[in-house]
């Protein structure tokens, strides 16, 4: 259990330290229509294999870069996240998923979520005013 309590602390201190982290990552999941891409996939949710699939120009560390950037938003609530898919390797691959404040983030039927926020805050002329 100890083990546990500091991987919690260690992952505590790792986001506070990257405050400017988290905000960049998301606006990288907007650009990159991953809420999209999960929300219109498997209610069970996708692994970072699948997702990367659908992506333009996917190479070689895609699925593992967007593992770590999926993760990184299960961290804030804004994916689920499970590992219930098996590889032929025997190791467990990380499920994705929208989660409620998630949900926010996917287009409605009206084609309106938050990301466009996300967006209007990291436009150029904005980050420079900043």
């Amino acid at each position: 259990m100890e083990n546990d309590d500091e991987y919690d602390v260690s992952l505590h201190a790792m986001l506070l330290s990257g405050a400017q982290l988290y905000p960049a990552v998301l606006h990288a999941a907007i650009e990159l229509n991953l809420f999209k891409i999960i929300g219109e996939g498997s209610p069970n949710g996708m692994s970072p294999s699948e997702i990367a699939s659908q992506l333009p120009n996917p190479n070689a560390d895609t699925v593992r870069r967007l593992d770590r950037l999926l993760f990184l938003l299960t961290t804030h609530s804004v994916l689920t996240c499970s590992s219930s898919k098996k590889l032929d390797d025997g190791s467990n691959e990380r499920l994705f998923a929208l989660s409620p404040t998630g949900k926010y983030m996917f287009p409605d039927e009206d084609g309106v979520s938050y990301a466009s926020i996300s967006k209007l805050s990291y436009h150029p002329t904005y980050v420079k005013v900043r």
